[in-house]
């Protein structure tokens, strides 16, 4: 875990750095002795470590308990009540409230679904099977080096036609593998290649359901987006190269 966390803080830190230098203010809004700071009410405080809470709450109900998506929409029902007791929220505002955030999801959703069917339609049709197989061909005979990168490679390209990690990793790993033993790949740098390549398709591929629900709810335009993370995926996709290269020389 040692390499895998060190990829993960360092594009972690990355993200973060992009981030702010993106929302940097360029010139003050108003005048410094005209600005107020607001400070945080009881109320807002009590919401805020409810909110902390339920993350833990969350945790615990996925480890412990088994929770699906029916107790986790109960669950977001049940926090909104209790934010809006806690909030001192009149009922029809709250309700309101409640309405209103439902209708932001409504497109979201109906992006989930769509970007689904594209898995649905290929598996059913069988037409991903020969779409791997034609990929596996690209791996005989190579060396390691190439062989890793092309792993990331076709995860990536599988990322755009399986949006489910899990569904990707039953339907690719079985046959990629063995191919990438062959070659001289070990099973860890097999595993990092297929994390680089799905969280690396996961920042623009149009259809992956919940980057779509992010951008659906912020009002973002995907093209729009894709301008935005293009810098940053550049680099991060260079980074994973060479890390994939330093996993190979090294027998990782």
């Amino acid at each position: 875990m040692a390499f895998r966390l060190a990829l993960f803080a360092l594009f972690i830190a990355l993200g973060i750095a992009y981030a702010l230098y993106a929302l940097r203010p360029e010139r003050p809004t108003m005048p410094a002795t005209t600005q107020q700071t607001a400070k945080l009410s009881p109320r807002h405080v009590s919401v805020l470590l409810c909110l902390a809470g339920a993350g833990g709450m969350m945790v615990i109900g996925f480890v412990y308990f088994g929770w699906k998506e029916g107790e986790v929409s109960a669950f977001y029902v049940f926090l909104s009540l209790l934010f809006a007791i806690i909030g001192g929220l009149p009922a029809r505002v709250a309700a309101d409230a409640f309405v209103d955030g439902l209708k932001s999801m409504m497109l979201a959703a109906l992006l989930i679904g769509l970007a689904g069917s594209v898995q649905i339609l290929l598996e059913n049709s069988f037409v991903l099977d020969t779409m791997i197989a034609d990929a596996t061909r690209l791996l005989h005979d190579q060396s390691g080096f190439v062989t890793a990168g092309s792993l990331m490679a076709i995860e990536m390209f599988l990322g755009i036609l399986i949006p489910s990690t899990a569904g990707k990793v039953a339907v690719s790993m079985p046959i990629l593998a063995p191919i990438a033993q062959l070659s001289g790949v070990t099973g860890q740098t097999t595993v990092l290649a297929f994390i680089l390549g799905n969280g690396l398709c996961n920042m623009v591929t149009p259809t992956s359901g919940m980057l779509l629900a992010y951008i659906a709810a912020s009002k973002v335009g995907f093209g729009e987006w894709l301008r935005f993370i293009a810098p940053l995926f550049a680099v991060l996709l260079l980074l994973s190269v060479i890390a994939l290269g330093i996993a190979v020389a090294t027998g990782y």
